[in-house]
């Protein structure tokens, strides 16, 4: 009996020690950034892009059609990042959701929301676009859509 009452309270003493082991974990760094213009735009294919001069800048910004005008960017601190991507219709948008630095290279991830099967749409060919700023950079930058439909109807 002193026997299974030691085992047991071996047992136990193990199940409440602690460890201190390091585990490295790749943490991913979240960096801020701010709308500068969305809209519609002219071009006919996609576009995802960081921009970081003010003559690369003031070349793109002309095809672009935003809803309102673009804010000022300074190209000393910050650069722009802009998707652009060819829809069918009306009844579509695109967010950028979070920019990630892993180290290498910057993350953006954005969402593309597109009109539910339940929805009426209008036709003929458009596009969508985000334009953000963040802090200048010169690591390399990837993109990660996400894509998301929306039903128009109320549940």
């Amino acid at each position: 009996m002193m026997r299974l009452l030691m085992v047991i309270l071996v047992c136990l003493a193990g199940c409440f020690a602690t460890y201190d082991a390091e585990v490295e974990v790749e943490a991913l760094a979240p960096m801020p950034f701010d709308e500068v213009g969305r809209g519609h735009q002219a071009l006919a294919d996609s576009v995802h892009r960081a921009v970081r001069t003010a003559m690369d800048w003031a070349a793109l910004q002309d095809s672009l059609s935003p809803l309102r005008p673009f804010a000022e960017i300074d190209f000393d601190l910050e650069m722009v990042v802009v998707a652009a991507m060819p829809v069918p219709g009306g009844g579509y948008d695109l967010r950028f959701e979070e920019f990630e630095d892993t180290g290498d290279s910057v993350v953006g991830r954005y969402r593309l929301y597109s009109p539910g099967d339940d929805c009426r749409l209008s036709m003929g060919p458009s596009s969508v676009f985000q334009v953000v700023r963040m802090a200048q950079t010169d690591k390399a930058m990837t993109f990660e859509r996400i894509t998301e439909a929306v039903d128009c109807t109320e549940p």
